[in-house]
């Protein structure tokens, strides 16, 4: 008989506490989170936008993306985008939609992004884009400044001058450590009960 076997018949709490680890233990998952940096705007329209500003967002995917995708559609567990002046979000997007391809290595390569904040959520209408797509390079934040009942249009965007992005997965604690630890606490609990 090996003395593993001989150590955990002889004490039952420290074979059940070694059970209760390995059942418990999940196969390490993380998230994904891609990062998207634009270039600042070169084109203004009113006041709100400026030279400084641009689209910069991120959106965390439950994995990472597959090789060669065509024009996927892409629904993130969360995302956050701003032009510079404003924010849409998850919690505050009232229309989300994410397109992307992707080359041989799965990073993204063509995408169309669209963001909207309706009217009466936080202010006037608010509109993010991004795009890079053979028919179209933009990147735009796009809002509406009122005085009194008066609104007009304002808008900063950059063409052809697309952003990059960037995947990067956080790191996800292994599950071998509650392993060791389960497997301790079963050699001391067994450890004990001989003495």
């Amino acid at each position: 008989m090996s003395a593993l076997f001989r150590t955990l018949a002889a004490a039952p709490l420290a074979a059940a506490a070694l059970l209760f680890t390995v059942a418990s233990a999940t196969p390490a998952h993380a998230s994904v989170i891609y990062t998207y940096t634009g270039n600042p705007f070169n084109v203004l329209q009113g006041n709100s936008y400026s030279a400084q500003d641009g689209v910069a967002g991120v959106m965390e995917l439950g994995t990472t993306l597959g090789a060669n995708l065509s024009s996927t559609s892409l629904t993130p567990l969360t995302f956050s985008f701003s032009d510079g002046v404003k924010t849409i979000t998850q919690a505050n997007a009232s229309s989300a939609s994410f397109v992307v391809s992707t080359d041989g290595l799965g990073n993204i390569t063509t995408w169309e992004i669209s963001l909207a904040i309706p009217f009466g959520v936080g202010g006037p209408p608010v509109v993010i884009t991004t795009t890079n797509t053979a028919q179209m390079v933009l990147d735009r934040g796009e809002d509406n400044e009122c005085f009194g009942f008066l609104c007009g249009l304002t808008f900063g965007e950059v063409r052809n001058a697309p952003g990059g992005w960037e995947p990067k997965v956080p790191p996800v604690p292994e599950p071998s450590s509650m392993l060791l630890i389960g497997a301790a606490l079963a050699g001391f609990t067994a450890r004990r009960r001989l003495r």
